[in-house]
């Protein structure tokens, strides 16, 4: 039998096969590492002896286990180890190294993970791009909200990713080495032609870059600084908000509005339908607050009509039926 090792070498190589960076490679190599120790603990010697119950009893071992600093690792971490570890068992299965892939469907604890989103409501989000002045940022930020880009992706647009007809873009090797065809609403569309047409009228150093400075290609600190410029005009400092909020928050939009998890998940760019399936905990939230304020019974505002309710509402009408009468009569 083939040591932990050796199948940790061969998905190595399929990450980097795939166009995984180096520092995007190491966080995998590290969960496996730890989860492979944990597993000698166990005295699993070989991944074909390795049960869904032995991820579960990882999951609870990352949860309840001190690290370096005494504190236990966050939920968010968590996942993120459970994630790797998944897909180095899904690679193993279509690989067929393992007869069943034991982590198809362990699901990660995505509920306790959200408390440490944030996003911006609707009406907070049109406040946010109502007030920004600038033109470059507003339609930096607009296009951040129209298609769920990562900062990065929108910084690295070309103009030639820009396809006004269709009112698509193209993500060229995002994360993960994937490229991805992206729509844009007509708003949008609208300020990039404008965008689009401011820049031909200047000379530039970058000339193939959609968003540019005097200095060359707008870089992700820049936008930034903006976005705490005008996160700070709108009263939003409080929330901890961040650019990468607008991703989550036009996610969570997008699925209160009824859209299809499967349209979210190709529209952000998620290998795993479990990433973009966090965001429906943020959905689900904002539909219980909405019940809980608005349905009769859960605010106690419904009052059930019995005989009593019945009796009074007869004496009420035959008191102003017989007040009526005797004003006409009179």
């Amino acid at each position: 039998m083939r040591s932990f090792g050796s199948y940790l070498e061969g998905f190595t190589e399929h990450l980097k096969g795939r166009g995984y960076k180096e520092n995007s490679i190491k966080p995998y190599i590290a969960s496996l590492e730890l989860f492979f120790l944990y597993l000698r603990r166990k005295k699993i010697q070989v991944v074909q002896e390795v049960k869904e119950s032995d991820l579960a009893s990882f999951v609870k071992y990352l949860k309840s286990t001190p690290f370096r600093s005494g504190k236990n690792i966050s939920i968010a971490t968590v996942n993120i180890r459970l994630r790797h570890v998944k897909q180095f068992f899904a690679w193993l299965y279509r690989n067929e190294y393992i007869l069943t892939d034991v982590g198809q469907s362990l699901i990660y604890s995505v509920r306790e993970m959200q408390k440490e989103k944030r996003i911006f409501t609707k009406d907070e989000m049109a406040r946010f791009l109502d007030g920004i002045t600038d033109k470059l940022y507003r339609v930096i930020f607009e296009l951040l909200y129209a298609t769920g880009l990562r900062l990065a992706e929108v910084v690295a647009l070309d103009r030639d990713d820009i396809d006004l007809g269709s009112r698509t873009l193209n993500v060229r090797c995002g994360k993960g080495a994937k490229d991805r065809v992206v729509p844009f609403h007509l708003l949008a569309a609208s300020l990039l032609q404008a965008h689009l047409k401011d820049l031909e009228k200047i000379k530039l150093k970058d000339d193939k870059a959609l968003f540019v400075s005097q200095y060359g290609r707008l870089t992700t600190s820049a936008v930034r600084n903006a976005f705490k410029f005008y996160l700070e005009k709108s009263h939003l400092t409080d929330k901890g908000l961040t650019p990468h909020s607008i991703r989550h928050s036009c996610a969570t939009h997008l699925l209160e509005n009824g859209a299809d998890i499967r349209y979210v998940q190709e529209l952000l760019g998620h290998e795993s339908i479990e990433t973009s399936a966090k965001y429906t905990h943020l959905a689900n939230e904002h539909l219980r607050r909405a019940y809980k304020q608005f349905h009769p019974r859960e605010n106690e505002l419904f009052v059930e009509v019995d005989e009593h309710y019945l009796n009074e509402v007869d004496a009420l009408i035959s008191f102003i039926s017989k007040r009526s009468r005797k004003e006409i009569t009179n």
